[in-house]
């Protein structure tokens, strides 16, 4: 067995006004990285039927257990076509290596940077995913114009590292926030810590 020690310095411990840019560059330079050696058949499938899985737990836990509301029958439809517009569009993205907690508490400040844990729970599927996870992150905050400008520099190296990311930018971050709403809705109703966090930052 191989052992690295990563210290004790997170992402969301080191990261402000100034750390930034250069944190996001090197996360973006190791997703790409681990994006880049994807293969199919390697990894468990991130299907539909996780995804969606993942939604329908919302009204379950989130809404009945910690809001005490109960959804009619209309509105469970409602919601029911939200979910099936939003998991079409995960499901057409482009596939890779899926880390699927590519966050501030589960990169450690190292050298070379970043050290990466629990990706116990690694899978393939969209090639958003994990942009959501360290952009749209729960534990930390930064304004769209900024999180625009590192999303623009990942989609620019992805091309020229010559993964499957759409021709556009703009198609790119339509996918970006489809993708966002899943993980939030999952996150609202498997992660209790996170509730006020996520909501504080109005996904």
């Amino acid at each position: 067995m191989l052992l690295s020690d990563f210290g004790n310095t997170t992402y969301l411990m080191a990261l402000n006004e100034t750390s930034a840019d250069r944190l996001y560059r090197d996360a973006n330079s190791a997703l790409i990285r681990i994006q880049s050696a994807s293969r199919p058949g390697e990894l468990p499938e991130y299907d539909g039927e996780l995804l969606l899985r993942e939604m329908r737990l919302f009204p379950d836990w989130y809404l009945a257990r910690h809001l005490n509301v109960e959804l009619s029958d209309a509105q469970r439809a409602v919601m029911e076509t939200a979910f099936q517009a939003i998991l079409a569009n995960n499901l057409a993205q482009p596939r890779v290596y899926v880390h699927r907690d590519w966050h501030s508490r589960n990169l450690m400040v190292t050298e070379p940077n970043p050290g990466v844990l629990d990706f116990q729970d690694a899978v393939y599927g969209p090639i958003s995913y994990d942009l959501v996870s360290i952009y749209k992150d729960a534990y930390i905050h930064w304004e769209e114009e900024r999180v625009l400008d590192w999303l623009i520099r990942y989609w620019e190296a992805a091309r020229r590292a010559g993964l499957p990311v759409p021709g556009q930018f703009g198609e790119f971050y339509r996918d970006f926030e489809w993708m966002g709403v899943q993980r939030h809705i999952k996150v609202l109703a498997s992660s209790p810590a996170c509730i006020t966090a996520t909501a504080r930052m109005g996904t």
